[in-house]
């Protein structure tokens, strides 16, 4: 990567006043301050080059499947090119591992003919960046309920619907016997 992402103008303003703030303080103020605006953007730059990294080695492991896209088509292709710009904007706001998954995720099923929209796409990633990671994990959970559990070592527990003639007798009511003229079970 030959030059590191540019800053959004929100974080140039915050990082401007964080600065000036730290000037103000007297004799160690403006080394404080620079230091500051070092940290910042080495952090920020560090975090980009592994975003970019890791998604450049999904990629290539989607080449070496056989996708047959090389980094030339990708880079003409205006729809993966948004992709990669609107998971990169959520990408630089986190550190969460699981939501740079599901960006990164996105960007990969923005390519071939079964994609989403560009707009279903951006507001997928849109929708990432709002999301915390309880809520993709809440998103997950319908897909494999019992997975769930099981993935994270927890007893599932077992619920029934239906009236209570309906439902299978637990161990306390089955010592109960029918007193009930409609035969709906349960006792009086």
């Amino acid at each position: 990567m030959e030059k590191p992402p540019q800053k959004t103008t929100a974080r140039e303003v915050v990082e401007a006043t964080v600065e000036g703030a730290a000037g103000m303080i007297p004799v160690v103020g403006s080394p404080l301050a620079v230091a500051f605006a070092v940290a910042m953007g080495w952090t920020h730059n560090k975090r980009m080059t592994q975003w970019f990294e890791d998604l450049a080695d999904t990629v290539t492991e989607l080449q070496e499947q056989g996708s047959g896209l090389t980094f030339d088509q990708l880079a003409d292709d205006p729809i993966f090119t948004d992709a990669v710009i609107n998971a990169t904007r959520a990408a630089q706001a986190t550190h969460q591992q699981e939501k740079l998954d599901a960006l990164r995720n996105g960007v990969l099923n923005s390519l071939g003919p079964g994609a989403p929209s560009v707009d279903e796409q951006s507001r997928f990633f849109r929708l990432v960046d709002e999301f915390g990671v309880a809520h993709l994990t809440m998103l997950t959970f319908p897909h494999n309920p019992r997975g769930w559990f099981d993935d994270r070592g927890l007893q599932q527990e077992t619920y029934m619907m239906g009236g209570r003639g309906l439902r299978t007798p637990s161990a306390k009511s089955a010592t109960r016997t029918c007193t009930r003229s409609d035969g709906l079970g349960g006792a009086r």
